[in-house]
């Protein structure tokens, strides 16, 4: 990671030059400005961490909460250049003023950009974290969209073997009764065709032939089922519904 620069903001040439002669010295990667509107340019072109400026005016105290309201993070260093040898005096975010020599203005700035190499570093950290998270959340979301896809086609396999499986026992079913139905269904209608309604087993031969109707009823829809649908039946027991499952109802 490059080093931080450090902004020297000041109206005055004569001490910026000072300021930034000093820092240079000290091995600081140093950026300049005589206003406000310059040190804007700068702040958004290059990685400012610490400002050096003046408090002495109104103007310039605008500039530091202009600053402050740029980046909340940046330091700031307030440094006013003697007007007479022997009286400096520097304030580190309004906490210090106390006499000072150019050793102090050297950490102070120091000082500064280790508080935003942390803050940096820690901001790293929480949007790497955060990063991973929207990953995890994305991949949880995926592999649930994934696991709900896998149940739909789970169950509709499911749904599909046992239809398969009825539709393999119901052609069976139906060959096997249709025949003998036609055959008993005959015979039995014959017999009624010859026989009085009067005479001794009557009522039983059509009783035969009445039921035989209906079991063929049943083996037509047993022969034109479709789908696969159930009904309640004892208990919590499901069995096949004819009427629904075949097409033809009735």
């Amino acid at each position: 990671m490059d080093r931080p620069k450090v902004l020297i903001l000041y109206e005055d040439r004569v001490r910026t030059d000072e300021v930034e002669r000093i820092l240079c010295e000290a091995g600081f990667d140093v950026e300049r400005a005589s206003n406000e509107e310059e040190a804007w340019r700068i702040l958004e072109r290059s990685e400012v961490g610490v400002v050096v400026c003046s408090f002495e005016r109104e103007e310039e105290a605008m500039s530091i909460e202009s600053i402050r309201a740029f980046d909340p993070e940046i330091e700031i260093v307030l440094w006013r250049i003697p007007e007479t040898p022997g009286e400096v005096y520097g304030v580190s975010d309004g906490a210090l003023n106390s006499p000072e020599d150019r050793k102090k203005l050297v950490e102070l700035v120091e000082e500064s950009l280790k508080r935003c190499r942390t803050i940096s570093d820690a901001k790293r950290t929480v949007e790497a974290v955060l990063a991973a998270n929207r990953r995890l959340a994305a991949e949880k979301s995926r592999l649930e969209a994934l696991h709900r896809r896998i149940r739909r086609e789970q169950k509709w396999m499911i749904q599909r073997a046992k239809e398969s499986a009825i539709e393999e026992m119901v052609g069976a079913v139906n060959h096997e009764l249709n025949q003998p139905l036609c055959v008993i269904m005959g015979k039995t209608e014959l017999l009624l065709k010859t026989m009085d309604a009067e005479e001794p087993g009557y009522k039983i031969i059509k009783t035969i032939w009445e039921t035989s109707e209906r079991m063929a009823e049943l083996v037509r829809k047993i022969g034109n089922f479709k789908q696969y649908k159930t009904k309640p039946y004892i208990g919590k027991q499901q069995i096949v519904d004819l009427d629904r499952a075949s097409l033809s109802v009735g």
